[in-house]
């Protein structure tokens, strides 16, 4: 048996057999549950836990971030002694809760004053890595659709740490060092693509593997205009493939 996960996050592909991966952790909100239901807040949860268990360092690359209890946490860290360092999006780099950071000593980097800084990460203690496609927010953790993944493997850690750095001291867009990585871990090959040096790769990337399909494509998505995975997937039905796509309502129409 074979079968595939697709995260865009970076983007990161896994591509496994039956064994399974250890190192990575994926979860999912659940909109539907009510607040306060068991496992109504798993997402929300992890999260907490994951940052609770920083020793050495925090580092967040965030777009938008309204999280009180996360903002507290990360406060308590530096002020143990922590180094806390933040990439925040450029139009939401001035929030009062980034300034309450501020305040407190973490340090906060806006990002790209002429694109969006749409990457959600954390590595913790430059080991393990949160990485997921929702904001660190009650609406990204609670009432959307989205799915993260706890990542602990020190090929791929190292890679989002590079990338983070570079935000960081201020690289952004076509400044940004080209790095891409494709390395086996016991039965899985994991391929990390970062937008937007590598942009071009990754969709190329993605119309490969559904060109590539020969029994199923499943797949969810927020906003979809790429032409050539669209002709990729019209191409799958064509030829017998079973293809199954969940779309936003607001994109769904247009």
């Amino acid at each position: 048996m074979r079968w595939m996960y697709l995260f865009f996050f970076g983007v990161l592909f896994c591509s496994r057999g039956d064994l399974p991966l250890p190192s990575i952790e994926v979860f999912f909100t659940r909109p539907s549950v009510v607040e306060g239901m068991p496992d109504s807040n798993i997402p929300h949860k992890k999260l907490i836990e994951f940052i609770s268990g920083a020793n050495h360092s925090i580092k967040m690359a965030a777009y938008q971030f309204n999280l009180f209890d996360m903002a507290d946490l990360l406060i308590a860290k530096r002020r143990g002694g922590v180094s806390v360092e933040v990439v925040a999006d450029f139009t939401e780099s001035t929030t009062l809760l980034y300034e309450k950071l501020r305040r407190e000593g973490v340090s906060i980097a806006p990002g790209n004053k002429n694109a969006i800084q749409h990457q959600k990460m954390i590595i913790v203690d430059d080991t393990s890595l949160w990485v997921g496609s929702g904001n660190f927010t009650y609406r990204g953790l609670w009432e959307h659709n989205n799915s993260f993944a706890i990542i602990r493997d020190e090929t791929i850690v190292l890679l989002f740490i590079q990338e983070f750095e570079q935000m960081y001291y201020g690289l952004f867009s076509g400044r940004k060092i080209r790095r891409y990585s494709a390395h086996a871990q016991k039965n899985a090959t994991v391929e990390i693509y970062f937008s937007p040096q590598y942009g071009r790769e990754s969709y190329q990337r993605i119309v490969e593997l559904i060109d590539e399909a020969r029994k199923t494509i499943d797949y969810m998505i927020y906003a979809f205009t790429h032409k050539s995975i669209a002709a990729a997937l019209v191409r799958a039905a064509r030829r017998g493939v079973r293809v199954r796509g969940i779309h936003d309502n607001s994109f769904y129409k247009k």
